[in-house]
């Protein structure tokens, strides 16, 4: 259902960073929010999904990433980074904070 969901309401995650130098103890911190858009995913595709299992272990059942579902990816507002768990612009970013 989730996965079916997709092509009709917008997934998005919700990340956040932290670094700190530990030399000095500053910290600097950021939260990234990105949204996957999807066109409608056929019902033949969801179930194959499904069916592969791999699905079931990730959060929402989102897997971007996963050759069935790039047709119908339209874009992705944020980073491919940051859906996956780690958006490395912010990471780089908030450490160029203490060079």
């Amino acid at each position: 259902e989730f996965i079916r969901g997709y092509g009709l309401d917008p997934p998005s995650t919700v990340g956040s960073t932290m670094v700190t130098d530990l030399s000095s103890g500053k910290s600097a911190s950021a939260v990234d929010v990105n949204t996957v858009v999807f066109d409608e995913i056929p019902d033949d595709v969801v179930n194959a999904i499904v069916d592969e299992g791999e699905c079931m272990f990730c959060a929402g059942g989102l897997m971007v990433e996963h050759p069935l579902l790039q047709p119908y990816l339209k874009r992705i507002e944020g980073s491919m980074d940051g859906v996956m768990g780690l958006d490395a612009q912010t990471v780089e970013r908030l450490l160029n904070e203490f060079v």
